[in-house]
């Protein structure tokens, strides 16, 4: 399920809560203003019942003590100020020659390194997640890619502020008003009625590359790579990096927003 209720932590965090061995992989981000801090999956959610895995099983010494979320809006948002809740999208912006480039049901995003939509979670992890000795069970590495895609999905279904006017250049980014789609005053029927309702993992294609030792850090780095025109359908893809450039693990998935009740 994406993460879609995020909040904002009142300062930044330091350096000094990671491992020395990951805080040179962390430094960029940590000091970059364009990535915000936000709170995730470590709140657990819906009368105790909801993100319980990360938020209190996982959250022990032992575990995954220190978990770290940051997030950058897409290149020439108006990075607004976070609020919770899901997505707001106009998809009336669509109709140009993306949708033909992506098929006619979708539209592709930006996908530069350097300006896409991006969420990126550092990892700390203790030796109870451990599948052979001392190295972190690969069911572990596919569960926090899930969690990352997630959480980028969540991220891009946030409603952005409709007084805002649109600055897009039209090119089918991530980029208008934060998420790429634009919030004009035009409203999409098919849009509205999907307010509020949850998204789902539907598929979740992990490739594993070098095993994550324990105890130790990762980053996860995640972002979209394609929308449906309709909102319902978010592909995403991510990855597992480690000190040193080591690539972990790659995953790419799809995930689905639930119909609205008739």
């Amino acid at each position: 399920m994406s993460l879609s209720n995020p909040s904002t932590p009142s300062s930044r965090p330091s350096l000094d809560i990671l491992p020395p061995n990951l805080r040179s992989l962390a430094t960029s981000t940590f000091r970059d203003p364009a990535f915000r801090p936000v709170s995730m999956s470590r709140t657990v959610t819906h009368s105790d019942a909801g993100h319980t895995l990360m938020g209190r099983t996982w959250n022990t010494p032992s575990t995954i003590p220190v978990l770290v979320s940051f997030y950058r809006d897409a290149a020439g948002s108006s990075s607004p100020e976070y609020a919770g809740g899901d997505g707001d999208w106009d998809a009336t912006v669509m109709a140009d020659a993306d949708r033909g480039r992506a098929g006619s049901d979708d539209v592709e995003v930006e996908l530069d390194e350097e300006k896409r939509l991006e969420v990126r979670r550092f990892y700390v992890f203790g030796h109870d997640l451990n599948a052979h000795p001392d190295l972190l069970h690969g069911g572990v590495v596919s569960c926090i890619l899930d969690s990352g895609l997630g959480g980028a999905v969540g991220m891009a279904l946030r409603p952005r502020s409709r007084s805002r006017s649109s600055t897009s250049s039209r090119k089918g980014g991530l980029g208008v008003d934060g998420e790429g789609l634009s919030n004009t005053n035009t409203q999409n029927p098919r849009l509205e009625e999907q307010q509020g309702l949850p998204t789902y993992t539907v598929q979740l294609n992990v490739r594993y590359r070098a095993p994550v030792r324990t105890p130790g850090g990762v980053m996860v780095r995640s972002w979209i790579t394609k929308i449906s025109l309709d909102g319902r359908k978010i592909w995403a893809a991510g990855s597992v990096e480690g000190p040193d450039g080591v690539v972990h693990a790659e995953a790419e998935g799809l995930w689905l927003r639930a119909k609205a009740k008739l």
